[in-house]
């Protein structure tokens, strides 16, 4: 993830900056909403990475092996998706 990617995170969270005599202060439940919004988004290109692991794994070797590392690659990104629907 980018500056620009988390900027634009802080924005749909409805991040809320004021600026008083401590600086600029951020409400807790904007903070909470914006890690939030980063952790999807940190879940999601990982669990990509593995959905494209696959393209990489060598057509010639023995189909076991390849299907294997195809369900290595698969359960691997669903595993990661499903750490957000705890």
């Amino acid at each position: 993830m980018n500056r620009d990617d988390i900027i634009n995170l802080a924005h749909q969270a409805g991040v809320s900056v004021r600026y008083g005599t401590l600086g600029a202060e951020c409400w807790i439940e904007d903070l909470e909403s914006f890690a939030a919004l980063v952790s999807a988004a940190e879940r999601e290109a990982c669990a990509k990475v593995c959905e494209n692991a696959i393209s990489s794994i060598f057509e010639f070797h023995p189909e076991p092996v390849s299907q294997t590392g195809r369900n290595v690659c698969t359960n691997l990104a669903a595993a990661i998706r499903a750490r957000g629907e705890k």
